[in-house]
């Protein structure tokens, strides 16, 4: 995703500049039309293109499950173990990426594309945030947090998730022991937040 007005690809070189050869490549029009072809532009978000987006509209899931409306924090839950295991996964596939690519003795083919990497501390916060605050007077929404975060921390590959997933269990903490009021859900909490137990 790109803001607008953003540059996406600069294409071509100037005939003059271009080596000799290199005359049997394509012109810069026949080059750009190539280049627009394999981008796709629109008005919407989308999950395969984004998966920032995914997390969000998963977590707004768990959000809708909170409301006072629903009030169903069972399938809250189920949206925050969904996420963690998301985030988890993701992590893997990109493992077996990266080994698949190590393994490949040739060059890149496309030595001059790049993508703008995913912001992984965002991601845990997007994803959670929203039901840390939402779920924090629901001792059992911030005791399975705690456990969710610990998990997420200590099965993550990426030093910024486990950082940003510690971080957030610290922020979860802080917002649920804030809304509970009764003494025993406050004192398990603080348990399951000082030594948690997955």
């Amino acid at each position: 995703m790109v803001w607008p007005g953003a540059v996406i690809a600069r294409i071509g070189t100037p005939a003059a500049e271009r080596p000799p050869e290199d005359s049997e490549r394509l012109s810069g029009e026949a080059l750009a039309e190539r280049v627009r072809d394999a981008l796709t532009v629109g008005d919407a978000r989308s999950f395969d293109q984004d998966p920032r987006f995914g997390l969000i509209v998963l977590g707004e899931i768990g959000q809708r499950a909170l409301s006072a409306a629903v009030n169903d924090p069972g399938t809250a839950i189920d949206v925050m173990n969904r996420l963690v295991r998301v985030l988890i996964d993701a992590q893997r596939a990109d493992d077996d990426d990266a080994a698949a690519t190590s393994s490949a003795a040739e060059a890149p083919q496309h030595d001059r594309v790049t993508l703008v990497p995913l912001d992984e501390a965002a991601l845990v916060y997007d994803a959670f945030e929203p039901l840390s605050r939402d779920g924090a007077g629901l001792i059992e929404v911030g005791i399975r947090m705690q456990k969710l975060l610990g998990m997420l921390a200590m099965g993550s590959r990426s030093g910024a998730v486990a950082r940003a997933a510690r971080r957030q269990a610290e922020t979860a903490c802080e917002q649920a022991l804030a809304a509970l009021t009764h003494a025993p859900d406050r004192e398990a909490l603080k348990a399951q937040c000082a030594a948690p137990q997955i």
